[in-house]
């Protein structure tokens, strides 16, 4: 969970993070197109600059639920 204020919207957030799992591998689909460029998986450690703030937030704060998502 963390606690996100978006000062440019004057908006408060508390995002709630969950883990799933895919038990088949599937391909990205972008459904919004109008809204979304594109969908990308990353690993970790190789994420980009310009993350939305809750999951920056997220990462900062190192709270992983579940060991193996960090190893």
């Amino acid at each position: 969970m963390t606690n996100n204020f978006f000062e440019k919207e004057q908006k408060h957030y508390v995002s709630i993070f969950l883990k799933a799992h895919c038990l088949n591998e599937h391909e990205l689909q972008n459904l919004e197109p109008d809204k979304v460029e594109s969908w990308q998986w990353f690993a970790l450690d190789n994420l980009t600059d310009n993350l939305f703030l809750p999951l920056k937030r997220l990462i900062e704060k190192k709270c992983y639920l579940y060991k193996e998502i960090i190893d």
